[in-house]
């Protein structure tokens, strides 16, 4: 899921993209890895409140597996998404998790 800051919530799929590779994918794939694009779909699937998106970040905290704690601790993370009350709060503790403070 996808939460844009004007409140709406999109989904989306890959168009063209193959599930399965066949057996000559996956032995060039071993000495040759070609980077290919696959055009993106985008729908609108609805309206969220800003809480189950602050809850979807919270959520990642406690996933995470050091991506999104590379730089900063998870309880400072935590503390600072909490005290977020719209978007542009969340997308500026995300700007500041990812700047390496050292």
């Amino acid at each position: 899921m996808i939460y844009d800051s004007a409140g709406m919530a999109w989904g989306f799929h890959f168009v063209g993209r193959k599930e399965k590779f066949s057996l000559l994918d996956r032995l060039l794939a071993e000495v040759y890895n070609p980077v290919r694009e696959f055009p993106v779909s985008y729908s609108q699937l609805r309206s969220y409140a800003f809480a189950e998106l602050q809850g979807a970040y919270l959520d990642a905290v406690d996933h995470d597996d050091d991506i999104l704690t590379q730089f900063v601790e998870s309880d400072e993370l935590t503390k600072r998404i909490q005290q977020c009350s719209n978007f542009k709060e969340l997308l500026e503790t995300w700007q500041w998790m990812e700047t390496d403070k050292d």
